[in-house]
């Protein structure tokens, strides 16, 4: 019974690591594809940039580029943000589970 408890436990320890692991990349997978989609929206003004001869016009479009960055960085912060918490959470779950799980030992322990 002991060894099957500790083997519960590992696996489910094993389970949350590979679930923020696959988090991660999941992550890092959506923020490439938004970077190049960021990289994308860019090039497709470098045309209208080239061909703009007015400075009213550059201004615009300076403020269209300047927007797109604020967002662009703004959704990066707050996937990472996001990310960050929900990895603190699991760490802290991790962390309470294990003190837990020790303290059951010393518990039975004690008694012997």
């Amino acid at each position: 019974m002991h060894e099957e408890r500790v083997e519960r436990h590992c696996k489910g320890v094993e389970d949350a690591i590979q679930n923020m692991e696959n988090k991660f990349l999941s992550m890092q997978t959506y923020l490439h594809e938004m970077a190049n989609q960021h990289r994308s929206d860019i090039l497709s003004l470098e045309v209208a940039f080239s061909q703009a001869n007015k400075s009213l016009r550059l201004l615009t479009l300076q403020e269209q580029l300047n927007k797109q960055r604020d967002k662009h960085m703004e959704n990066v912060k707050i996937t990472l943000r996001n990310y960050r918490t929900k990895f603190v959470e699991t760490l802290s779950f991790l962390r309470n589970s294990n003190s837990k799980f020790r303290s059951s030992f010393n518990f039975k322990l004690e008694k012997l």
